[in-house]
């Protein structure tokens, strides 16, 4: 082993030392704020303004203070004052008049072009021409007496239904027999609005339009309810129900016979 490669122990400093190194550092520190710190500077002395007043009591006082050539300086007093050099350069100042016009521009009438007048009717005239009228070519009056009337729909035995709208191609399975109303008068039909599954049976019942007679209409009503119609083809033994509901209307037209008497004379003695 070669005795040069090896190093030497370093030294360690003594606590003495490191507490005068520390000291010196903190003492430089503060050294330098102080020679680079702002230093106050010396305050101005205070001007020591010395007023007089002086009281106008009398005629010889007030003209002296009059005579005093600082009093007609423009500048000894900032706010302005109608008195001062402000009173005459614009605080004092006419107000303007304002004087308004009346003024009309004249008529200027636009001259008409004559060449272009009835050229705009000439064109419809030209393009839109109209038959002569002849008397001879009108047909001749009807005769008087000649009319044919025809006599009125015979009047039902009974009262009836009939399928209107899509419904119409799905016939009913029970048509029970539809009762006569007594009524003093004919009856207008009952329309009833029905909406039918797939199945045939009734989903949903209003009725569109009255007749006027209350037992009619909620006879309508329950027959529309418990009617049943054809179903739809069948798969496979099961009705297809995946198909839409079918809608339409029931008319019923009713039969009306003439209502019993209540009120009979009493017979003669």
């Amino acid at each position: 082993m070669n005795s040069s490669s090896v190093l030497p122990a370093p030294v360690r400093w003594s606590p003495r030392r490191w507490v005068y190194t520390v000291a010196a550092v903190i003492a430089g520190q503060v050294g330098l704020l102080l020679f680079l710190g702002d230093r106050p500077s010396p305050r101005p002395p205070v001007v020591q303004i010395r007023a007089n007043i002086d009281l106008a009591v009398d005629p010889w006082s007030e003209r002296q203070l009059a005579e005093l050539p600082t009093l007609n300086d423009p500048t000894l007093f900032a706010l302005p004052s109608e008195r001062g050099f402000s009173g005459s350069a614009w605080l004092t100042f006419a107000p303007l008049e304002h004087r308004l016009t009346d003024w009309t521009e004249p008529l200027r009438w636009l001259a008409p072009q004559t060449s272009g007048l009835a050229q705009t009717f000439a064109r419809v005239a030209a393009t839109n021409k109209t038959a002569p009228l002849r008397i001879a070519d009108k047909p001749l009056p009807p005769l008087t007496g000649s009319e044919v009337y025809m006599a009125n729909a015979p009047v039902a035995a009974r009262s009836e239904v009939r399928v209107t709208g899509e419904l119409a191609r799905r016939p009913l399975l029970n048509t029970p027999p539809l009762p006569s109303w007594p009524h003093p008068d004919v009856l207008p039909d009952t329309v009833a609005q029905a909406v039918v599954d797939a199945e045939g049976f009734t989903l949903a019942t209003a009725v569109l339009s009255s007749c006027g007679l209350k037992e009619a209409d909620d006879f309508a009503m329950k027959f529309t309810t418990k009617a049943r119609f054809q179903p739809f083809a069948r798969n496979q033994g099961l009705p297809t129900r995946a198909a839409p509901p079918t809608w339409g209307q029931l008319v019923f037209q009713w039969h009306t016979v003439t209502p019993a008497a209540t009120n009979a004379a009493p017979a003669a003695p």
